[in-house]
């Protein structure tokens, strides 16, 4: 009965049919290879392009952000650069902040007897310049022109205090004093150089 069957003929129908699927999936990977080969060959291509570009996009990011960075990090420069011009103002300026301290003691009510600018003198990346005032006033005016110099927007000193009693006294006059105000200045290239621990120092 197994003549004229051929040869699937002597194979049980589950051979048979595992050789039919055999079949078909090889002739589907053989059409894959010859049909789509050149497909899937400018696919990887393009993967690899977008990977590539998905990297650069990556480190333009980071460089991106790092330049961020550097742009805050310079306009704290100027920041503090800014604040060092505003405190330590340039000797051409010196004049005006003289004048400054001297309306503010008018305007405390203090009688200047005395306004003498010295020699300036240098001191690392800045220099000193000290003025010898004299005044007569009554002890809330001279605490109130006190507080007025600590709250100066420039860097005045306050030292050598004397205080003794005004003969005759007023209700505007009770004591007479003499003190230091010491005022600094700088000029640009001073502070661009000072050394980095010059700020900590003072």
């Amino acid at each position: 009965m197994a003549e004229g069957r051929g040869f699937l003929g002597n194979i049980p129908w589950w051979g048979q049919l595992l050789i039919l699927v055999a079949l078909v999936f090889g002739l589907w990977y053989l059409v894959d290879l010859l049909a789509f080969s050149d497909v899937r060959l400018k696919t990887d291509g393009i993967n690899k392009e977008a990977d590539t570009l998905h990297e650069e996009n990556r480190q333009a990011e980071q460089v991106r952000a790092q330049l961020a960075d550097y742009q805050r990090q310079y306009q704290q420069a100027l920041d503090e650069l800014k604040v060092y011009r505003e405190r330590l103002p340039e000797e051409v300026k010196i004049s005006e902040t003289l004048a400054e301290l001297q309306q503010k003691a008018q305007s405390d009510t203090l009688i200047i007897r005395a306004f003498k600018p010295k020699a300036a003198t240098s001191k690392e990346f800045y220099k000193e310049k000290p003025v010898e005032v004299q005044v007569g006033a009554t002890y809330a005016n001279l605490g109130k022109f006190f507080e007025d110099i600590a709250n100066f927007k420039r860097i005045v000193q306050v030292t050598d205090v004397d205080i003794k009693k005004a003969s005759p006294q007023t209700t505007n006059l009770t004591i007479e004093s003499s003190f230091t105000l010491t005022t600094y200045f700088a000029s640009e290239a001073d502070v661009l150089n000072m050394p980095a621990d010059a700020p900590a120092k003072k």
